[in-house]
């Protein structure tokens, strides 16, 4: 397995940079938002059997152009992964551990845009043959994945008992991608369904 390393996080750099580096863009209120991947270390985890293991680290972040200066991104958000691998199977799963989105940037479809290029390039770069959720997670990243599972139907599945928002996970397997690569696609503004 091989990552290629870069500063992760940067908070404002040069545009034609993070063009380059991007594996999605998408568009949002004519917006440019730009899907990068970075490796970042490791993590220490343990494993099913209370094990300790270094894990790699993965991380794909959300950048817009800086609408204040010209050549400029602004970083909105992002997701870690932690990849770690089963000795007895020798695969690779690769666990959300930490995910967000700037809150002015929220309900407008970037959480699944997220999800679904990780996932992507995760199985297309040969990184995780199993891609599973964080166990605890906000109410919109449960939507999130309630959306990414409707939309994929057999694909995206939860594991383990339903307890409101927590006691589950959502997993997804590869090796191939198995949803659809999020392209340049046009998102209109829309209001936040109110409960």
């Amino acid at each position: 397995m091989s990552l290629k390393t870069e500063t992760p996080m940067l908070t404002h750099t040069d545009l034609q940079r993070i063009r380059d580096m991007a594996i999605g863009q998408t568009v949002v209120d004519g917006t440019d938002i730009y899907l990068v991947k970075f490796a970042f270390g490791t993590m220490t985890t343990r494993d099913e059997d209370q094990s300790v293991t270094d894990s790699p680290l993965v991380m794909y972040e959300l950048y817009i152009r800086d609408p204040l200066r010209e050549a400029s991104v602004e970083h909105i958000g992002g997701v870690q992964f932690a990849l770690m691998h089963d000795r007895e199977t020798h695969s690779t799963t690769a666990r959300i551990f930490n995910a967000t989105i700037d809150r002015e940037w929220r309900g407008r479809g970037l959480g699944k845009f997220l999800y679904k290029g990780a996932i992507n390039d995760l199985f297309e770069a040969g990184l995780a043959e199993c891609v599973q959720s964080d166990l605890i997670r906000s109410v919109d990243a449960e939507r999130v994945w309630q959306s990414i599972c409707r939309t994929s139907p057999g694909k995206v599945y939860p594991r383990g008992m339903r307890m409101g928002s927590r006691g589950h996970i959502y997993e997804t397997r590869g090796p191939a991608p198995i949803l659809r690569r999020p392209g340049p696609v046009r998102v209109r503004g829309h209001a936040r369904r109110r409960r």
